[in-house]
């Protein structure tokens, strides 16, 4: 390795880290005041419900089985979330600029199919993803 090579590594290093010092030195600033607070009440572990097509009640934890039998296949990996699914849901206090609200939070499982190789061929994998969806509530 030249000496040229080097000091233009080094030179470049210094650069960097006099960038990300001015970086930390700039304040974060909260526009919009928002405060997390106690969680009032959480359901988990739940059993959802749904009369099928063939008039018979099915039941699965944690999720609404889907209305059409074929669909409830323990084996069919897509469809084991049901429905409707949720691994959460809760209420928590939430202030914005010092108003209070109540949010209503549901985590739950979504997914797709994504294309992956074996070998020579390609397959079809299904993804499990993490997602919460929430609402804010003014009491």
């Amino acid at each position: 390795m030249s000496m040229k090579y080097l000091l233009v590594l080094i030179s470049l290093c210094f650069c960097l880290s006099l960038t990300a010092q001015e970086e930390e030195k700039i304040p974060y600033k909260d526009t919009l005041g928002v405060k997390i607070g106690q969680v009032y009440t959480t359901l988990s572990g739940a059993t959802g419900h749904v009369l099928d097509d063939r008039n018979k009640w099915v039941s699965a934890p944690d999720r609404i089985p889907f209305n059409q039998p074929e669909y409830n296949n323990e084996y069919y990996e897509k469809y084991k979330l049901g429905l409707e699914n949720f691994k959460r849901i809760f209420f928590q206090q939430v202030y914005i600029q010092d108003k209070k609200y109540i949010s209503l939070m549901i985590a739950y499982y979504k997914g797709y199919d994504k294309k992956v190789k074996e070998g020579k061929d390609s397959v079809m994998q299904w993804q499990y993803l993490s997602w919460m969806d929430y609402y804010l509530i003014e009491p």
